[in-house]
């Protein structure tokens, strides 16, 4: 037809290929779009690997926490054991005024990643024996104010059971952990004491510098 009206033009076979052939490939977009993702996961890694910005006037330990992925997770799991803990305690005052002695102690004795590393190891330690002893007081009380009712065995049984604490044998057999759980309190309180007892260089610091500033700040690490 394109012959008839137009005689002195042949139609181009390259042109017609290209008009009638398939112009995308399913197979390369596929593998583009798998590229894109992965690219995207890996700047979202790269992301996560720079934890959190610093402020201008981070200190050494604070620096260190910053620009290492593997701090950042230990300070987001301090972060976590902490908030427990503090729900956890009968006393979060003296939690807190802890946190923040333990805080300053790291500020000014940690300036290498080691000391950093095993000053998180052990406050999580100290943390996690925290929220293990501040649910078994709290058990305990919860126990005594059922006694208190002077309930009928049965009944005092479902309530124990319905507030998932144990009763009878279960509390015999856990007489032992009871013990344990104790003598690592006790554990716990004998490494704070020598920590805190440890030289601070150039100890001049606030009182307490968390009540306002380190809510505000970017470094998650006064815990």
């Amino acid at each position: 037809m394109n012959e008839t009206i137009y005689p002195g033009i042949k139609p181009n076979m390259n042109t017609r290929r290209k008009l009638h052939g398939p112009s995308i490939d399913p197979w390369r977009c596929a593998r583009l779009a798998a590229c894109a993702m992965l690219t995207s996961l890996g700047a979202l890694s790269a992301a996560h690997a720079a934890s959190f910005q610093c402020p201008h006037n981070a200190s050494a330990s604070e620096r260190l926490v910053c620009s290492d992925p593997a701090l950042s997770s230990l300070d987001d799991k301090l972060a976590a054991v902490f908030r427990e803990a503090h729900d956890a305690t009968p006393d979060a005052a003296a939690l807190d005024a802890d946190r923040v002695t333990q805080w300053q102690w790291r500020q000014h004795n940690c300036k290498d990643r080691a000391c950093v590393a095993d000053w998180y190891t052990r406050r999580i330690s100290e943390l996690q024996a925290d929220v293990a002893h501040g649910r078994k007081q709290t058990a305990d009380r919860v126990k005594v104010g059922i006694a208190e009712q002077r309930l009928a065995p049965s009944a005092e049984a479902a309530v124990l059971r319905l507030k998932g604490l144990a009763a009878g044998k279960d509390e015999q057999a856990g007489a032992g952990s009871k013990v344990s759980a104790d003598i690592g309190q006790a554990n716990v309180e004998r490494v704070r004491t020598v920590a805190a007892a440890l030289p601070l260089p150039n100890a001049t610091v606030a009182p307490n510098p968390c009540k306002s500033d380190c809510a505000r700040r970017q470094v998650r690490i006064a815990f």
